[in-house]
């Protein structure tokens, strides 16, 4: 098992400070750098991801579709006529002057026609004004030639009619009532040019960056004549939105809404013009468009979020190098002094002073400035002896030749004994008043006999250490 272990550690010699690593004052502030730059960035995109501040990625795309549902809420959809001064409720239940009609057309079958009358509002300026409201429609889109088991179950073609009429009383419901025909005729007569109808539209918008929807009214207006007729075709496009806003896992929900209409007109003579037999100053043929559009919002998660973080913390950390150079450098100059103080030990009271370059700028000793060009020769040349002297093969050298001279002295067998022999350790024993002195040798290598051949076969001019 020990092959698979994935976690090993390399072995380190500690430095003269009995650390792992040796570390700096300078490394220690470019350290407190980087994590506080880092920690800084970190809490600042949580802030701005859970504030909505991250931008999500959004795709768009249109497609024709075959079949659609979409319901027109209540209040989603208001007819008027704008610049009205007559001051009159032209779409009034009693007294009416223009009635309004709702017909639903089912495939190619129209049903019967409901009158539906105005509401009212006051505007900002104290006016009234009257609006038609149609309710609860529910538009389906079905261009599926192919009748089979599964598209039978599906809606047939459904579009609206709102048709707008001179008043006739044959033509209205119990109850309400048209107003003389002098009022109609003086009506129509005052009106003018700037006499318009106005279709207002609540279309919602999607605010990705927020994750909410809003309204938006869009207006349309559109001429009222008595002499020309206007059939008008309203097709409402519908956005179909997937958001993906899990923090961990995939988590998509799905909505359609209205987001916007398309307008085309066409005049008629008003002798002409004429819908399920009713005579007609304007129709509004109301139907779903065949192209709607797919909007994808994937938000960011909790992984792209630390993914950010991570990289811009990996930039930040590049300062490290600058560190480990640093370190590299003291901790050279470090080995180095300490290996020409055991040669000289002047140099304890000899103080150098650096530039940030590392480059020496004046010495001291006792206080006293030394001349600075002999001092930078005999400095020179005894770093040049010092890092020599610490290379690994001038180690080997050196230990070599103690070796030899320890041979040369006492022969093979000294080392031998030295390999074979430990040091006493006295041990303290529970519930006793005196010491007891125990010698713990160590057990002899089964295969000493053979070591002892070896180095007695071993050419004398072998210059590195034997290992028992």
């Amino acid at each position: 098992m020990q092959k698979f272990d994935l976690f090993g550690v390399p072995f380190m010699l500690r430095t003269p400070n009995n650390q792992r690593f040796f570390q700096s004052p300078i490394g220690g502030i470019i350290s407190i750098i980087c994590i506080s730059l880092s920690m800084s960035y970190f809490f600042y995109v949580l802030i701005q991801w859970q504030q909505g501040g991250m931008l999500p990625k959004t795709s768009l795309q249109q497609i024709v579709l075959s079949y659609a549902e979409q319901n027109i809420s209540n209040g989603q959809i208001q007819i008027s006529i704008f610049n009205d001064t007559s001051g009159l409720d032209p779409f009034s239940k009693n007294q009416n002057i223009i009635t309004p009609f709702l017909i639903k057309i089912k495939d190619t079958t129209f049903q019967e026609p409901v009158a539906f009358f105005s509401n009212q509002i006051q505007t900002s300026n104290g006016k009234l004004q009257f609006y038609l409201e149609p309710q609860n429609l529910q538009l389906v889109l079905n261009t599926i030639n192919d009748q089979n088991d599964q598209n039978r179950n599906l809606q047939k073609m459904t579009q609206y009619a709102i048709v707008l009429s001179k008043c006739k009383q044959t033509l209205l419901p119990t109850g309400s009532s048209c107003a003389d025909q002098q009022t109609i005729d003086d009506y129509f007569n005052d009106l003018s040019d700037l006499t318009l109808i106005q279709i207002v539209f609540n279309l919602q918008q999607y605010d990705p960056q927020k994750n909410k929807f809003s309204s938006v009214f869009k207006t349309q207006y559109l001429v009222l004549n008595q002499f020309l007729s206007l059939f008008t075709q309203i097709m409402v496009q519908v956005t179909q939105l997937s958001t993906n806003d899990g923090i961990l896992l995939e988590k998509y929900s799905q909505r359609n809404y209205i987001n916007n209409f398309v307008v085309v007109n066409q005049q008629i003579p008003a002798d002409q013009a004429q819908l399920y037999g009713i005579s007609y100053l304007a129709a509004f043929l109301l139907r779903l468009d065949n192209i709607q559009i797919q909007s994808i919002v994937v938000y960011p998660n909790l992984g792209e979020v630390l993914a950010s973080i991570g990289s811009i913390s990996s930039i930040v950390f590049l300062l490290r190098y600058v560190a480990i150079f640093l370190n590299q450098e003291l901790l050279d100059q470090q080995i180095v002094s300490q290996l020409i103080k055991s040669y000289y030990p002047q140099f304890e009271k000899i103080e150098i002073i650096r530039d940030w370059k590392f480059q020496i700028k004046k010495a001291l000793y006792k206080g006293k400035y030394l001349q600075y060009e002999t001092f930078i020769i005999q400095y020179e040349q005894l770093l040049d002896i010092a890092i020599r002297k610490l290379s690994i093969s001038n180690v080997l050298h050196e230990i070599s030749r103690y070796q030899l001279t320890l041979q040369q002295h006492h022969g093979l067998k000294y080392f031998d004994n030295l390999s074979q022999h430990c040091v006493k350790f006295i041990l303290s024993l529970q519930n006793e008043d005196q010491l007891d002195s125990i010698n713990f040798e160590k057990e002899k290598l089964k295969s000493s006999d053979d070591s002892e051949k070896y180095i007695e076969h071993e050419p004398k001019t072998f210059g590195l250490l034997t290992l028992k």
